[in-house]
């Protein structure tokens, strides 16, 4: 039997999500659009291009860096909750490895020249290693987990081994850069800029975030699995945010700023995708099911119906709502069995008491016939 489609017109006609549209316009056009702040700083340089006071483009850097704090909080604790009702290790992964980039991120914008020293005076290089330490996290931990299944049940990737694992790696590093700066690479040397070991890292990020692009592509092509649209226009996003840090001249410059921009819009839609596969897909596949069971339900002749321990009905189909008489099917749902029997025409043998049913064990969905002249 053939069922029409539960997709309800309203919800066809509502604007499209990420997850509802085709890969390669959704990343096409988020290119186009994230090329357009370069190259109207390319063509229109003494314009456009500026170095900002330090006092102004401290509030600025410290409002991005917060809010990305925050948005990274908040996927891992989506992602942390969530796992104790969807069991999902992939997404758990992603989460604590975004608990670890949340860590970094603070100990970069604390470190960042301007804001009270972080232990050991507050420089540039300092605040550079914490970034390209988050940044290499960010783009490392997309590619692991191109390599974990949906439905992963390795127990290496629980709770407690992740979790020991963050911060492990974020002691290690905040030791290594606060207490130990002589045995971490340079990045930034005032009076030279960005070093070559800065500017290389940055393009290997880049190169990660590009292979990323391309195995989570064909990830979305196997599985089918549209929330990955998410991850890809993120990807996307954060190789133009890495571009632009490779060219800025002055850590308060335009193309520092337009880097940040993008940062904080890669953390949007990395948190959306988080949302949308761990909270909003499951109750649409719910609901999806339901609408396909009403309609399984209503296309019998049948009359079907369900009841509680109360003795009240908790569902019925069409036809049961006709032979009892009612014209909407909300005038029986909570309505009792007794006085169904005395609004129809039925026998009420068949609404038997509902507590017999549940210490038998046994399903409180029943047939319904017309009571016999």
């Amino acid at each position: 039997m053939h069922l029409p489609s539960p997709a309800s017109p309203k919800r066809v006609q509502n604007l499209k999500k990420p997850e509802q549209i085709s890969t390669l316009p959704l990343l096409s056009v988020t290119a186009v659009i994230l090329t357009v702040p370069f190259l109207c700083v390319w063509l229109f340089k003494e314009s456009l291009y500026r170095v900002v006071e330090i006092a102004p483009y401290l509030v600025f850097h410290n409002f991005v860096e917060f809010f990305s704090i925050i948005v990274s909080f908040s996927i891992f604790g989506l992602g942390w909750c969530a796992y104790n009702q969807n069991e999902d290790r992939y997404s758990l992964f992603i989460s604590v490895a975004f608990f670890t980039i949340g860590l970094f991120d603070f100990m970069h914008a604390l470190s960042f020249t301007g804001m009270p020293s972080l232990i050991t005076p507050n420089v540039p290089n300092k605040a550079s290693q914490f970034w390209l330490a988050a940044r290499g996290t960010e783009a490392s931990t997309f590619l692991i987990s191109a390599f974990i299944p949906l439905k992963c049940r390795w127990r290496l990737l629980s709770k407690t081994s992740l979790m020991c694992s963050a911060l492990c790696l974020c002691t290690l590093v905040f030791t290594a850069v606060i207490f130990f700066p002589d045995y971490v690479p340079d990045t930034f040397i005032p009076g030279v800029g960005l070093t070559p070991f800065k500017i290389h890292a940055e393009y290997v990020i880049i190169f990660v975030l590009a292979a990323n692009l391309i195995i989570y592509w064909k990830r979305l092509s196997r599985t089918g699995d549209r929330t990955l649209n998410y991850y890809l226009a993120a990807f996307v996003i954060c190789i133009f945010s890495e571009l632009s840090f490779t060219l800025f001249k002055s850590f308060y410059d335009t193309y520092n700023m337009i880097g940040h921009i993008y940062k904080i819009l890669a953390y949007v839609v990395v948190y959306t995708g988080i949302f949308a596969a761990s909270i909003r897909k499951p109750y649409e596949d719910l609901r999806e099911n339901r609408n396909i069971l009403s309609l399984i339900l209503n296309s019998t002749g049948e009359g079907i119906y369900g009841i509680g321990l109360d003795n009240k009905c908790t569902f019925c189909n069409v036809s049961a709502m006709k032979m009892t008489g009612y014209a909407k099917p909300e005038q029986i749902v909570g309505a009792d069995t007794h006085d169904l029997v005395h609004h129809s025409h039925l026998d009420g043998s068949h609404f038997t008491d509902s507590r017999d049913f549940f210490e038998k064990g046994s399903f409180l969905g029943h047939r319904l016939e017309k009571r016999n002249p």
